[in-house]
């Protein structure tokens, strides 16, 4: 297998991306998505210089794909259709995911995968979000929590560093049910830490973010 890991900027995928490197596996770069107006990656709104500086942090060459924001799903579709033959032709044949447990959102990257030349994979797919989430603190995972539900989540931890022990126990502590998003500062297999501060934070499409800067 030679693989590509889609990197949303948060803990998951740097988790993936760990989880994959500790078998051996044969990574052979990232994959993250932009929007065309503000440049910030369409999962997170973590701005495009700080996304390159993890990619140069664990190594690995980054692939972008520009999206409109919003995205209709047909758009979607065809431009992910189009970078996945792209990467198929220099040799990639998986495309990973740091997904956990929502099954919907696994049926779907199957489903839009099934006429590509690549494959899903799901490295941390169906582990305990809890024992998980003590394992990435142990291991050094730093991260920010960028983004919050404030229908879920106080807003106020919105721009606050991703704290399991911190967070209220009626949520997932690694936000699986979309309660929060993060930005990966350290993790496994980074040479350095990536550095960001917090500007403010704001509301877009019902949702607070935390603006970061270098």
């Amino acid at each position: 297998m030679r693989i590509v890991v889609s990197w949303s900027s948060g803990k998951d995928s740097a988790w993936a991306l760990h989880r994959l490197r500790s078998t051996g596996a044969d990574v052979a770069g990232l994959l993250t998505t932009v929007t065309l107006d503000d440049r910030v990656t369409n999962s997170h709104r973590v701005p495009y210089p700080l996304v390159r500086r993890q990619a140069a942090a664990v190594g690995l060459p980054l692939r972008t794909l520009a999206l409109p924001d919003p995205c209709p799903n047909d758009i979607y579709e065809e431009r992910m259709a189009r970078m996945g033959n792209s990467m198929a032709s220099r040799g990639v044949t998986h495309l990973a995911y740091g997904d956990l447990h929502l099954a919907d959102i696994r049926a779907y990257r199957e489903e839009m995968m099934a006429v590509w030349p690549l494959e899903p994979l799901f490295p941390i797919w169906g582990e305990p979000t809890d024992r998980l989430a003590t394992e990435m603190v142990d291991a050094g995972v730093d991260a920010t929590i960028v983004c919050v539900d404030p229908d879920r989540v106080d807003p106020t931890l919105c721009g606050t560093r991703w704290d399991p022990g911190a967070l209220p126990t009626d949520i997932d502590p690694l936000g699986e049910n979309g309660e929060f998003h993060t930005f990966c500062h350290q993790a496994p297999g980074f040479t350095e830490p990536v550095r960001a501060e917090v500007e403010e934070t704001y509301t877009h499409h019902g949702l607070v973010w935390a603006r970061l800067s270098p």
